[in-house]
């Protein structure tokens, strides 16, 4: 231990020495003094006081001027490259740098150990990585309590069981009146919780319109799933607490697409250069050309048998019409030539094309049969594969068993 064995192990662990740090992984070292700049550290810049092997002094460093500022009682250096902890046999694990005095929540068990024994079986390299048996134990036994957290597993710490009087929700009608209704009807104290004031303003102006305002409370909080409380003690009613979204069934934030207004800044939207080779999810491979104004309806009358977007020419617009009714369509080129306009409002339809080769790749006929047969074979492997890692799997459960 001591000063030669510090530096040692910041060299081993990534560091960079220099004369002065700068940056994040750089050390310094001047007679006894370690100045250490330790990425992710709370401290930053921090300044090590050496009198032989013993630290006098640790402090916090000003950069600017490389004077020691604020004392310190301890110190925390991490490696600063990657590379060089993963390679270290004696690193430590991540949950024995965190307090004692913490206390470990699990929720869900079972789904945990899952979904953690499946990244364990992909690993390539296990070196270094605890199965979640393991890991379990190391929670137990590491920290100063844990706590399992199940609703629909059974507890794998063997621990004292303590069953909380909580059940889920009853099923809500889709129809918002009824659910209104419904949880009326409940009993006990309800409570709908909405995650902004827009919400609790609406969800007032429902509970008055279905003249429930005396029968459900309404709170500006957010509660991820809904449950009911019941204590069991009969002097005490029922609790019933109800997010927004799980009543209206609004369980993700739909986002509207925009329309594309007649902008012709469209490079906040594309990806990709005029030039470039991109890949359309209906007609496949294709070559960029770039942004046209055009009447939509030309499009349709070049094509009147094919719906957006449209193939064909545009025809030539006359100088004196008004631009007022024309939209932006991207310019695609197949082989053979071929045109495709499509639609601003329908560039979703479009992305960059990112081979798995150099060269240019082969564009693809527009009309053609081809694309659809590979994005058919595509599938067929992907589902091949499904199968193949459901067997492994069953295999694994069989044999564990």
């Amino acid at each position: 231990t001591g000063l030669a064995s510090l530096i040692g192990w910041l060299a081993e662990a990534g560091y960079t020495r220099v004369d002065a740090i700068e940056e994040p992984g750089d050390f310094a070292v001047r007679g006894g003094i370690l100045d250490v700049f330790a990425p992710g550290s709370e401290a930053g810049a921090v300044r090590l006081d050496f009198f032989g092997d013993e630290i006098e002094r640790i402090a916090e460093i000003d950069l600017e001027t490389l004077g020691s500022g604020r004392a310190l009682n301890d110190v925390t250096f991490v490696c600063a490259d990657v590379g060089a902890a993963r390679d270290r046999s004696d690193g430590a694990n991540l949950l024995d740098l965190l307090p004692a005095r913490c206390i470990a929540v699990i929720a869900e068990s079972m789904e945990i150990t899952e979904q953690a024994r499946a990244y364990y079986e992909r690993a390539t390299d296990v070196k270094g990585i605890e199965a979640p048996p393991a890991i379990f134990k190391r929670l137990r036994e590491r920290f100063h309590a844990c706590a399992e957290i199940n609703l629909f597993s059974n507890p794998v710490l063997g621990a004292e069981r303590i069953d909380v009087p909580c059940e889920p929700l009853p099923e809500i009608p889709s129809e918002v009146g009824d659910a209104i209704d419904m949880i009326a009807a409940l009993g006990g104290r309800v409570i709908v919780t909405c995650q902004n004031a827009g919400e609790v303003q609406r969800f007032g102006e429902l509970l008055a319109e279905h003249d429930a305002r005396d029968r459900i409370e309404c709170q500006h909080a957010y509660v991820h799933r809904g449950f009911v409380w019941r204590s069991g003690l009969e002097e005490e009613s029922p609790l019933t607490v109800i997010p927004h979204h799980e009543l209206l069934h609004r369980y993700h934030s739909v986002r509207r697409a925009k329309r594309l207004g007649k902008t012709r800044a469209m490079d906040t939207f594309l990806e990709f250069a005029e030039g470039d080779y991109v890949v359309h999810a209906e007609h496949g491979i294709a070559v960029f050309k770039g942004l046209v104004l055009m009447d939509p309806e030309a499009g349709k009358r070049d094509a009147p048998s094919l719906p957006q977007p449209t193939i064909g020419k545009a025809k030539k617009r006359k100088q004196d019409k008004s631009r007022e009714n024309q939209e932006e369509f991207l310019l695609l080129e197949f082989a053979q030539r071929a045109k495709l306009y499509v639609p601003a409002a329908q560039i979703d339809l479009v992305q960059r094309y990112v081979g798995g080769f150099k060269g240019a790749p082969k564009l693809s006929i527009l009309g053609g049969k081809s694309w659809k047969t590979q994005k058919e074979k595509v599938a067929e492997s992907v589902m091949d594969l499904a199968s193949e890692l459901l067997r492994v799997r069953a295999l694994d459960a069989s044999s564990a068993r």
